[in-house]
């Protein structure tokens, strides 16, 4: 799509301010870069003690964990300052517990290692195959696990374990021997369908768990808008 003479894509999440948390989310295949990666922390123009009603907050504080990201365009980008427009960086902020997977492009693009430094990595995985790279160096595996996270394609609550159960989209979530379960940091208690966990916290969106029912997950225009169900059975 061309807006303005730029070409534009679908978006995921571009935050500002602070102390915002943005957990059980999953993206796939989507468009955007720049202003509309998955996940965009660009530099701010002002601080957060501004009372601006029309300024970009540096991003401070931010949270963005237990997502799942699956072979989008662009998946984080750090430090984008509008053509020196934007020259605070963002400060404080904590990727965590996400699993990422992408096959063209690399995962992270910082701008500068002045904005780099103001975002903390956590136990990712972080799988770049094909053409991709993670786009960092330097990376432990306490804060980025460069691994097959071992997803797989499915409707059911677990791939292959109660499919007698079904949702209506089949997404990518963890196969039994992915290196994600029981290895989180985090206390996030329930998953992107409105699972509990399963002893520890998986790493990414989805828990793995065959048992419980799964109450939310994608919806297309039969399930939203003024002619949707009044009530609607996920699964």
């Amino acid at each position: 799509t061309t807006y303005a003479g730029s070409s534009i894509g679908c978006g995921g999440v571009r935050v500002y301010g602070l102390n915002h948390k943005i957990t059980n989310n999953y993206f796939e295949g989507l468009t955007g870069s720049k202003w509309d990666a998955t996940c965009t922390l660009t530099n701010g123009d002002v601080t957060n003690t501004s009372s601006s009603n029309s300024s970009h907050f540096l991003p401070e504080n931010i949270l963005f964990a237990y997502n799942t990201l699956i072979n989008n365009k662009s998946d984080f980008e750090i430090g984008f300052d509008n053509s020196g427009a934007y020259g605070l960086a963002p400060k404080n902020n904590i990727i965590a517990n996400n699993i990422v997977i992408n096959n063209v492009n690399p995962i992270i693009k910082s701008f500068s290692t002045t904005s780099l430094a103001g975002v903390i990595f956590q136990n990712n995985i972080m799988y770049p195959t094909g053409t991709s790279t993670l786009g960092l160096t330097g990376v432990t595996d306490l804060q980025i696990k460069n691994t097959d996270p071992l997803l797989i394609k499915t409707n059911c609550r677990a791939y292959n374990q109660n499919c007698e159960f079904s949702t209506p989209f089949e997404i990518y979530k963890l196969s039994s021997a992915s290196p994600a379960i029981n290895t989180s940091t985090g206390n996030l208690q329930t998953d992107a369908e409105g699972q509990p966990v399963v002893g520890i916290r998986d790493i990414g969106a989805d828990e793995f768990n065959a048992d419980a029912a799964i109450t939310n997950g994608p919806l297309n225009e039969q399930q939203v808008g003024p002619n949707a169900p009044e009530v609607f059975t996920y699964e």
